[in-house]
């Protein structure tokens, strides 16, 4: 994104820092320098893409919102309404995905307490993209329930959980998408 800082757009649209009110354009070096007109900025819409100019008056929010789209993917929201599957986050280090038995020994575990709260009738923790497995869902334990009521009381007792250093965040997933075996 032309003359923002990615980082800290992506942090301010996360609600950790204030927004950037004004571009930074840096020489080579990584030198301030200041620029004789306004640029409109450019963002690049994904791996490939070619840059885009976001309109004329976009604000620091759209620009960060661009951001997060430019580095995380296209954004598929999550359902408005419960699905069979239920998407957890913060429960997945690099040290579970590094070796076969630390991944089969996350599996073990995920599998044995999500049971606890409806049928489970399958599981995937994506460890590599690939085809239809985008690089957003590394790291993302995709769960799928017989049922919408087993998802919701997995959601009720999963989300806000402590998982280690981490809180556990739990939100829906598209079933028809799941069942493609497309994972975002």
């Amino acid at each position: 994104i032309s003359g923002y800082d990615v980082e800290a757009l992506v942090d301010a649209a996360m609600g950790m820092c204030p927004m950037p009110t004004a571009p930074v354009h840096v020489d080579q070096y990584g030198v301030p320098i200041t620029r004789a007109a306004p640029i409109a900025p450019v963002v690049a819409t994904g791996p490939g893409a070619s840059a885009q100019t976001l309109p004329p008056g976009a604000s620091a929010l759209d620009i960060a919102n661009a951001a997060l789209e430019a580095a995380m993917g296209k954004s598929n929201a999550a359902p408005s309404s419960p699905t069979r599957i239920l998407v957890l986050l913060n429960m997945v280090s690099d040290e579970d995905l590094a070796t076969d038995e630390e991944y089969q020994g996350l599996k073990e575990e995920v599998q044995e307490e999500c049971a606890k709260f409806g049928r489970l009738l399958g599981m995937n923790i994506p460890r590599s993209a690939s085809g239809n497995i985008q690089p957003s869902a590394i790291k993302k334990i995709f769960l799928e329930y017989a049922t919408v009521q087993d998802s919701a009381n997995a959601e009720r007792e999963l989300a806000g959980r402590q998982f280690g250093p981490n809180v556990v965040e739990a939100s829906y997933y598209s079933e028809d998408d799941y069942s493609k075996g497309i994972l975002r």
